[in-house]
Formats: structure tokens, sequence, C-alpha cells
């Protein structure tokens, strides 16, 4: 009895050491595409945690993505399966990665005549901008969603903080 006192509360103990709290995780794998990018690029593994601040409840901010007018912008598909198949699908490797296997998505809006780089996403469970009527079988396993072109659907977000930024700088998604 006593040896399975011990035993429950050593576990107690690593697991108040090794918890995490929930707004502490972020997207296994980050896809950004489309212009001015000639091909995606994509963040993972210790890229991906800078990251982790947009995915937490929404901050307030005067600025929202449908403010950002016609500043340019890449396109973002957020991914959160394991690291070997991110989109949970049997996709396992990042090029086979479509942005149409995630309903998260997001813009980043570079920056411009002094303004700062900003990024906006879904919210996590967001279904605005699925296409429910469109969804077809194309990947094994999973349906197909539509990448939303409104910029209301992308009500989370704000200004890139610098660690976030030193990554996009790193992978060449900005100059």
């Amino acid at each position: 009895m006593r040896r399975a006192g011990l035993v429950l509360c050593a576990a107690l103990v690593m697991l108040v050491g090794y918890a995490r709290p929930a707004d502490a995780q972020w997207p296994t794998v980050i896809m950004f595409y489309g212009d001015p990018l000639e091909q995606p690029v994509f963040a993972t593994g210790g890229d991906t945690p800078p990251f982790g601040v947009f995915v937490r409840a929404p901050r307030n901010h005067a600025a929202t993505a449908k403010d950002m007018g016609g500043r340019p912008y890449v396109n973002v598909a957020f991914f959160w399966g394991p690291a070997d198949q991110p989109a949970m699908n049997g996709v396992r490797t990042l090029a086979g990665l479509k942005p149409e296997m995630t309903m998260h998505h997001g813009r980043l809006y570079l920056a411009d005549a002094g303004r700062p780089t900003m990024m906006f996403m879904s919210g996590l469970g967001q279904v605005k901008g699925r296409d429910a009527r469109g969804m077809r079988k194309v990947f094994p396993g999973r349906a197909a969603f539509s990448v939303p072109t409104d910029p209301a659907v992308f009500s989370v977000g704000g200004e890139v903080p610098a660690p976030a930024l030193a990554v996009l700088k790193g992978l060449g998604v900005i100059d």
C-alpha cells in the first residue's frame, strides 16, 4: 500500500512538472504560400512555437484583417496533426500538404510604408469559410475544405512579435 502511494505521488509530481497549459500549444506545421512566394515555405519543429501567441485567446487589437485593405499578404495554412502526418490524412511529406487539407487558415500581411508585419487567422474550430456543400473526398480519409477569401474570417491576430519575425526572415518568407 505504501509503495502504491509513493508511485502515485511520484506520478503526480511528474505530471505537474511536465504539464503545459493549453495556450502554450501551437501548430505542428505552418505553410506560407501564394504571391509573392514562388513555392510554399514550411515552418516546422522549433520554428513553430513563436507563432503560438496567435493561437491563444484573441488579443485586443485595434487592427483586424478587414482593416488591411489592399495591403499585400501571404496565405497561411496551419496543420495540427503529429509531426509525421500533420494533416492527419496519410500525407507524410511537406510537399504533399495542400491548404485544402486544413480548416485553419490565415493571412500574413507584409510590412509596408512604416506599418508592421501583421498576421490574422481564423479562430480554432471556426467553420466559417468552410464549403460544406463542396466537401469532396479528394485526400485519403479526409474531406477537402475551401480556403477562405473573406477577410472577416481572419478574426484572431495582430502584430507579429520579434521571435516570429526572426523565423519568417530565416525561412525567407519576409526580407
